[in-house]
């Protein structure tokens, strides 16, 4: 894969949005970061006009969200043939054992406890960089045909 990543964040809070896309920015990352205020944004997006140039590389899910849970959305994901490809992170406030092993069942591929302070943000935020973009190998989209 190259190192320019895509990444979907589900993600309720404005804040947490916000800090987010700061912690990515401050890091200089080569990826474009995108939004989705809830998990029934993240199916519409995903679902509605999908080819290979707007499939995200990673979804970063918050498990805690109104309408649609990320739960209920990476179970969404992985049963869409289309999309159960995808890497989902859960990136949550949660640090239940309950939440992380619920989220392994249903097919999450990392469970990341969301950093209290800024600067784990941004560590963290760089750590997920260069292990999904360097370390690992990923499904190369262009090769994969979207209906």
């Amino acid at each position: 894969m190259n190192n320019h990543v895509r990444i979907l964040m589900a993600d309720d809070d404005e804040d947490d949005r916000l800090l987010a896309q700061t912690a990515f920015e401050e890091s200089s990352l080569n990826c474009m970061l995108n939004f989705a205020k809830d998990g029934s944004e993240v199916i519409r997006l995903l679902c509605d006009g999908v080819d290979q140039k707007t499939l995200p590389d990673i979804i970063l899910l918050d498990l805690n969200m109104p309408v649609v849970n990320g739960w209920q959305v990476l179970e969404k994901i992985r049963q869409m043939d289309d999309l159960k490809h995808l890497p989902i992170i859960i990136f949550t406030t949660s640090s239940s054992s309950e939440h992380a092993r619920q989220s392994y069942k249903l097919g999450a591929n990392s469970y990341i406890k969301k950093p209290s302070t800024y600067p784990d943000l941004v560590k963290v935020t760089r750590e997920i960089y260069d292990y999904w973009s360097a370390t690992v190998t990923l499904p190369c989209f262009q090769d994969i045909e979207i209906n």
